[in-house]
């Protein structure tokens, strides 16, 4: 026997399903069917002056007052009432309970098949969006019932333990997340750019991380891309001297920058201090104090540069030895050579003329050791020498027991580029040898003119000494 629906309870059925899945309507103004199915009831203070419906979604503000949902700033969903409250007086005068967790029924608009899914913000109190301006989250899509209604699964983020397990999330509008989000699979993003990262901070927006290009990551600072990843690199800014690319937190002016094409830079303090490029490597000049080129265990021994075309090489801070265009000069000790503890050295040096009257020393004076006089030349260079007055010729001095005359020339045979050594005409040298015995101990060989300070014409003189240095 078939058995036929009372029309009344046809009529019953219809309503609700018209309750259920009914048509887009404004805030509500009287209680709701929410037809919750589960759920924890947790109870909130509600603001002032707040009328809450039953079956009404409910937030709190950024007072943390209950009130009815909305797209509001600073303000958090809780849950869908479970009671009609009115609170007429003042903030807390009265409290609602609400249902934490479960599943609804709201409205919405604009909504297809493919919003399964889709998470959703509250609008008002009874009606959802997938796209909203302030981000008040209530939960996602588990049923399309028509474009302008839904099941909701909500979910209250303030409830520690709530959560949301879907297969696919996407997130086709900005959205806040006030807990933790637990990923299981694969998070991917939108692209991006400099000046909008896809993964950023909310206070700081375009600081982050995007997609350059393919297999190419990007990190923005203040809208601007810094540094570069791909495989195989990784790039950043030039930097400079003063804001090197690549610094220390503790120490930021100093670090390595690009200087320029396929030139690299080491600051030190916000100043450069070495530079490499293709094919050289430069520094600063240094000292005989402190040299360019030194050592950690040494720092006052190296290398340092003395002016153009001048290079020293200093022992214990103080010049040993001075390389020029026209050959080292030795102002300091070089230890060793023979088993007797004896050095054997050739030194050159080019006075001017004004050096030549004022007096200039060549070989500077050695803490326990002395000076012995092997051979010399005299050569005026860039004209004759002459003098004015009083001036009689140059010579080279030493210490023994006091000052005395090693190697002397005569004015008349130092005309231009003449060699003048022992032996030659107009030259004189100390009685029985003595010019090449040793000098005193700790004391320098000097040039300078003789029996006056007036020296002219020659633009200087070239003074060649060989010499021993011996203990």
């Amino acid at each position: 026997m078939t058995r036929r629906l009372h029309p009344l309870l046809l009529l019953c059925l219809l309503a609700c399903v018209l309750v259920s899945f009914g048509p887009a309507q404004a805030a509500l103004s009287a209680d709701k069917a929410a037809a919750i199915t589960e759920g924890i009831y947790r109870t909130y203070p509600v603001a002032a002056t707040t009328h809450i419906y039953k079956g009404g979604m409910v937030m709190i503000n950024a007072s943390g007052y209950a009130i009815p949902a909305a797209d509001t700033a600073a303000c958090l969903f809780v849950g869908i009432a479970a009671q009609n409250v009115n609170n007429t007086g003042s903030a807390g005068a009265k409290t609602v309970v609400v249902q934490t967790l479960g599943e609804c029924v709201e409205t919405s608009s604009g909504l297809t098949q493919a919003s399964l899914g889709a998470i959703v913000f509250a609008t008002d109190d009874t009606t959802v969006a997938t796209t909203s301006t302030n981000h008040v989250a209530v939960g996602y899509i588990t049923y399309y019932a028509s474009a302008t209604s839904c099941r909701v699964r909500f979910f209250a983020p303030g409830y520690a333990g709530s959560s949301i397990t879907v297969g696919t999330l996407t997130a086709t509008d900005a959205a806040t997340l006030a807990s933790t989000l637990a990923v299981a699979g694969i998070s991917s993003f939108a692209a991006g750019a400099a000046a909008t990262p896809s993964i950023t901070f909310s206070a700081d927006p375009d600081t982050g991380f995007y997609r350059v290009g393919a297999n190419e990551l990007g990190l923005a600072l203040g809208g601007t891309q810094y540094f570069d990843w791909a495989a195989g690199y990784f790039q950043g800014p030039a930097g400079s001297a003063a804001a090197p690319a690549i610094s220390f937190t503790a120490d930021p002016d100093t670090g390595f920058y690009r200087v320029g094409a396929n030139e690299i830079g080491l600051a030190l303090g916000g100043a450069q201090y070495f530079d490499w490029a293709a094919g050289y490597f430069q520094g600063p000049a240094g000292s005989a104090a402190a040299p360019s080129v030194s050592f950690t265990a040494d720092p006052d021994s190296g290398i340092y540069r003395i002016g153009a075309n001048e290079v020293g090489l200093a022992l214990n801070g103080a010049l040993v030895i001075d390389y020029k265009t026209t050959g080292p000069v030795v102002t300091g000790v070089i230890k060793q050579i023979t088993a007797e503890g004896v050095g054997v050295f050739n030194t050159r040096h080019r006075v001017t003329t004004a050096e030549m009257n004022a007096g200039h020393t060549i070989l500077t004076a050695v803490s326990g050791y002395k000076y012995r006089l092997i051979d010399c030349t005299v050569i005026a260079y860039g004209g004759s020498a002459a003098a004015t007055a009083n001036a009689t010729g140059v010579a080279i001095l030493g210490t023994q027991s006091g000052s005395v005359m090693l190697f002397q020339v005569d004015l008349a045979q130092l005309t231009r580029s003449a060699l003048n050594r022992p032996g030659t005409a107009s030259t004189h040298l100390l009685a029985d040898g003595a010019s090449f015995v040793q000098n005193d101990a700790a004391t320098a060989i000097t040039v300078a003119a003789v029996a006056g300070t007036d020296l002219i014409t020659a633009t200087g003189f070239d003074i060649e000494v060989t010499y021993a240095l011996e203990p």
